[in-house]
């Protein structure tokens, strides 16, 4: 096979080759521009896909060691009701999952368990941890002694009372640090926090939810989380666009859902009847960075095969005429049409005459 041969097959593949565009249709009436969609004759295969949908929360199960720490205490078994407690590790683990009711309640019972074997100092130190947490009172408080309510109620007014020290919060842009479930601000920033250990907590659009533990030590903490893989993604997108469609065409909208969905070239459309034309709005995505936006009115072929096309060249996934250029030209083309009639209609030519002698 001669080269010329072999350029013309390989050129002939790669113009056959069709961009995929994924596709993602909201609002009403959504089947009429589903079917457009389907009907569409654009040199580019398109893909309907759903949303992500909101994901149920699981219930918050009561831990097995809070159970057995209320029966010892209850039956005066104390030394084992410290043992079912464990340690301060299992309280900071729940807040940083966000299960600070949970910690709050291990956390009294190893208070309360700690004081009656008569390990006070043991008590002190927990109430302590309680408070540099800021931690909400369970409901279990009405089974201690008065003296463990005085003790908790204690360390309290006395660590509020305590200077704090600053600590400097560095990371992504955008992104926000929580601590211990309460205190918020957004990167980069500082907070003024009391003494003792504390649960940050990272939290960004994109990004995987990244703890980290800060000591008395630590004036300034650096968080460097992971870029959030599609199923975190499309959680994040559902948990935070899908109950407020107002936002859901915005800029960091559109490009976390074009990675929950895997698309590389994405399209949301949004539709909406109104006086009883078809108004639609798209936004189009590339490797999840928006870089177009269009929007027409009318027959639900005629406008989502126009905003499809606006889209998707000026997104440069494609090259085509616009169809509306193509009306332009047409209407250009008639203008000028008209003219030249009119000028032949008005033109008188000129007449020679000739005198002869």
């Amino acid at each position: 096979m001669r080269w010329s041969a072999v350029a013309v097959l390989l050129l002939s593949r790669v113009a056959s080759a069709q961009p995929t565009v994924t596709v993602v249709v909201t609002g009403d009436p959504e089947g009429e521009v589903e079917a457009a969609i389907a009907q569409s004759d654009l040199p580019i295969e398109l893909r309907v896909e759903a949303l992500p949908a909101p994901q149920e929360v699981a219930a918050v199960e009561t831990l097995p060691e809070l159970a057995a720490a209320r029966e010892h205490y209850i039956a005066a078994e104390f030394e084992e009701c410290t043992a079912a407690v464990g340690n301060l590790d299992r309280v900071l683990d729940l807040v940083a999952r966000g299960e600070s009711s949970q910690a709050a309640r291990l956390l009294f019972w190893r208070m309360a368990c700690a004081a009656a074997t008569g390990d006070n100092g043991g008590a002190g130190r927990t109430a302590r941890e309680f408070a540099a947490l800021r931690l909400r009172v369970p409901v279990e408080i009405e089974l201690a002694t008065p003296a463990v309510e005085r003790l908790l109620g204690q360390a309290i007014e006395t660590l509020s009372a305590e200077p704090r020290r600053r600590v400097r919060f560095e990371g992504p842009p955008r992104a926000v640090v929580s601590i211990d479930g309460r205190e918020r601000c957004v990167l980069p920033c500082h907070l003024d926090l009391p003494p003792g250990t504390h649960i940050a907590r990272v939290e960004g659009l994109g990004l995987v939810t990244e703890t980290r533990r800060v000591t008395d030590d630590d004036r300034e903490v650096r968080f460097a989380p992971e870029r959030a893989p599609p199923d975190v993604a499309a959680a994040q997108w559902a948990e935070r666009y899908a109950r407020d469609p107002s936002s859901a065409e915005s800029r960091e909208s559109v490009s976390l859902l074009a990675r929950a969905l895997r698309a590389n070239n994405l399209v949301f459309l949004r539709a909406e009847q109104l006086r009883g034309e078809l108004r639609l709005r798209g936004v189009a995505s590339v490797d999840e960075e928006v870089v177009a936006r269009a929007e027409d009115a009318g027959d639900a072929d005629d406008v989502t095969e126009d905003v499809l096309r606006d889209l998707l060249v000026e997104a440069e996934v494609v090259v085509l005429p616009r169809k509306r250029w193509k009306i332009a030209l047409a209407v250009v083309g008639a203008a000028l049409l008209a003219a030249a009639i009119t000028f032949a209609a008005l033109y008188e030519r000129p007449v020679d005459v000739e005198v002869g002698f």
